[in-house]
């Protein structure tokens, strides 16, 4: 996998005349090889050269070498202590590599991330796992919402069956908005006690190994809600259903933000916010489904469908899946949050 990538960067940089790049972004360095630095304080410490004929060479602080070894071709040792280390690295890189070579990263970075807008076979499976995970979080979630439960409540239980299902840490957020901070659109959990007949929107998000798992759920606390809030949360599912019916590869992004929106005008409905975007190692990324978005619908793209209804009588409500084109189509991979939806919109 990592070989076909570093294969077509090499391609790209010599389409380029570049005849070798510096790579010092995390995410990418993982993307090309594997080699992930998740714990605080090392961003920017690790260095990643790449040369015309797809060799690379990690530059790491000592302690880090042999773990590094097994994911490039040459391990380069670098002594990046807090008080020294840029300029100890800076100097390094001034003698062995040529003039100006960091600022290739930025010359290359565009090509990396054409790349990223698809999806290879094992970050496809990695994104579906991470949905299935999710969907953990939110049986906890739903269990939890009940009247006198707390924002912070609901955040804590999925984030409990997420590491444990997990079977190890991994981030755990989102918006946990309910009442009329659904209004808000979004926003972090809070002390606040959930109340009967409010609505709660949990925008839950989990970050693995850098990948991105974006999904949304409207909840009823108590599972108690008028026949107008159940009405208003079925007309969203009912319109998500028939814009997965139009998205296949050379649709226009941008094409289904208007339906989306025209679908909703016809309710008397506008969402105030975009209507999707792409999901892989960053939170987002292309095709953005906005109303500017030059983006096109590819085969392998991983992205979401997100709809949203604001409104002071009924409060805030907000669903969002998680899709891979398809030749044929989309393919939703969060499948098994259905019952979830099903369930709290009776």
């Amino acid at each position: 996998m990592y070989e076909n990538r570093l294969e077509k960067l090499a391609k790209a940089m010599k389409k380029k005349e570049l005849k070798q790049v510096l790579i010092q972004e995390p995410k990418h360095i993982f993307y090309l090889t594997g080699y992930s630095i998740l714990f605080p304080g090392v961003k920017n410490k690790v260095s990643l050269l790449i040369n015309s004929k797809a060799k690379t060479t990690l530059f790491v602080n000592p302690p880090l070498a042999e773990d590094a070894s097994q994911y490039t071709d040459e391990v380069i040792t670098v002594n990046h202590s807090l008080v020294k280390g840029t300029t100890e690295r800076d100097k390094l890189f001034s003698k062995m590599l040529e003039r100006g070579l960091q600022k290739t990263e930025l010359i290359i970075r565009p090509d990396i991330e054409n790349m990223r807008r698809i999806k290879d076979k094992q970050e496809k499976k990695f994104l579906q796992a991470l949905a299935r995970l999710s969907g953990y979080g939110y049986q906890a979630i739903q269990k939890k919402c009940v009247p006198g439960a707390t924002e912070i409540d609901l955040l804590l239980a999925a984030k409990e069956i997420c590491v444990k299902k997990n079977k190890r840490d991994l981030f755990v957020s989102g918006d946990f908005v309910s009442g009329k901070r659904t209004l808000e659109i979004g926003g972090e959990a809070t002390a606040r006690k959930l109340c009967p007949k409010e609505n709660m929107i949990v925008d839950l998000w989990l970050v693995k190994d850098h990948y991105w798992s974006d999904t949304c759920r409207t909840f009823f606390v108590g599972n108690n809600a008028t026949v107008k809030q159940k009405s208003l949360l079925l007309m969203l599912k009912d319109i998500q259903l028939l814009v997965e019916k139009t998205i296949r590869p050379g649709v226009k992004a941008v094409d289904i933000y208007w339906q989306i929106q025209n679908d909703l005008k016809k309710y008397g409905y506008t969402c105030p916010h975009h209507l999707g975007h792409g999901i892989g190692l960053d939170f987002w990324e292309p095709p953005y489904i906005t109303s500017d978005s030059t983006d096109v619908f590819e085969k392998d793209m991983v992205f979401t469908i997100e709809i949203g209804v604001y409104e002071k009588r009924y409060q805030g409500f907000r669903i969002e899946d998680n899709y891979i084109v398809t030749p044929a189509g989309i393919k939703k991979i969060t499948g098994q949050l259905e019952k979830q939806q099903r369930k709290i919109s009776r």
